[in-house]
């Protein structure tokens, strides 16, 4: 798994997985979850490896390994057997990995796994892929798998392969400059970790094994 999301608690979204719902919100225990539907991507990305959705489900974005981003509209929210594709984007990047929006649509982060680096892209218009900048700020971090940003802006985690997940606490809120700085790291997860992501109200983090670790763990 090198992305899950998760929405409101009751839906996970993974690459290869689909669209999963939960009985009881933010548990992933095998016993809570059922696959709901899938979709496939192969015709727009043969080597999808990141992922993002806008809060109200109605955009859907793919990072593709030596790709570009491909966005997808779903005419139905949440549900990925709608998704119709609309534009790529292409960014330069070699080896981009985890993808992941402010919460208005208007800046668009890319973890690269080769520069060890996360950027940050403005958006003219919001979670519209064909407005977007070029990066006008970045981060060096590590060997980078994934990344998430907390509902307010002002903490940032990077996942790796290694087994780590880095905290960096950002001093302006989206802002990913020489005001940023780091906050420890978590390495008990035993996995190479692909895929970082957190309930609504931070108290649970979920990690997704890189490559073939196919799973997803829970902390509380």
């Amino acid at each position: 798994l090198m992305t899950i999301t998760y929405h409101s608690g009751k839906r996970l979204q993974g690459i290869s997985t689909g669209h999963t719902t939960a009985g009881t919100p933010y548990d992933a225990s095998d016993s809570n979850l059922a696959y709901a539907e899938g979709h496939d991507f192969s015709s727009h990305s043969t080597n999808s490896i990141g992922m993002a959705s806008s809060p109200d489900g109605t955009h859907f974005y793919i990072s593709e390994e030596g790709g570009g981003i491909h966005q997808f509209d779903l005419s139905t929210a949440w549900d990925v057997s709608t998704a119709v594709w609309q534009r790529e984007y292409t960014h330069g990047l070699t080896n981009p990995k985890g993808i992941f929006f402010k919460s208005d649509g208007t800046y668009m982060y890319l973890a690269s796994f080769n520069t060890a680096t996360v950027y940050r892209y403005p958006l003219n218009t919001a979670w519209d892929l064909s407005t977007v900048q070029s990066s006008d700020q970045s981060l060096s971090t590590a060997s980078n798998q994934d990344l998430f940003i907390s509902s307010d802006g002002t903490k940032l985690f990077v996942s790796d392969n290694s087994g780590n997940v880095s905290k960096w606490n950002l001093g302006t809120a989206w802002t990913i400059n020489s005001n940023t700085s780091t906050d420890g790291s978590y390495s008990g997860a035993g996995i190479g970790i692909g895929a970082v992501t957190f309930s609504a109200d931070g108290t649970k983090m979920f990690l997704g094994g890189w490559n073939s670790s196919g799973y997803i763990k829970q902390y509380a």
